[in-house]
């Protein structure tokens, strides 16, 4: 396999790591999102990944253009989600990502366009 497989690999888990040490809550429903570091390529990665899921669903052409705040947390042991916040080529938008690094699988949770100009 390629360096280029294990380096996504590598850097999966520890995000999820990361995300799992100090945003883990157990029997609670708020959920405690972390920020995560928006220059990491997985965050901008990902970004592109839920545009690109989101332009087969709805069969669209928007791209990202830049990352503005991203979130992470871990629900459950062994599984990431992450919130992106991001500018497209039409506007704003927020994208929920779930992540099973040890299955290999991303899925698309949400994808929301911003409407409110500010993004907290």
């Amino acid at each position: 396999m390629s360096l280029n497989f294990y380096s996504f690999h590598i850097l999966t888990i520890l995000l999820l790591a990361a995300a799992f040490s100090f945003a883990h809550k157990d029997n609670s429903q708020e959920v405690d999102w972390k920020e995560i570091d928006i220059n990491n390529p997985k965050v901008v990665e990902s970004a592109k990944f839920a545009v690109d899921e989101h332009n087969k669903q709805k069969n669209t052409k928007l791209e990202v253009k830049s990352v503005e705040r991203a979130q992470a947390y871990s629900p459950r042991e062994n599984e990431l989600e992450l919130r992106i916040f991001f500018q497209a080529s039409d506007g704003k938008y927020v994208a929920d990502l779930r992540f099973r690094p040890w299955e290999d699988i991303k899925i698309l949770i949400s994808f929301k366009r911003i409407i409110d100009a500010t993004i907290n």
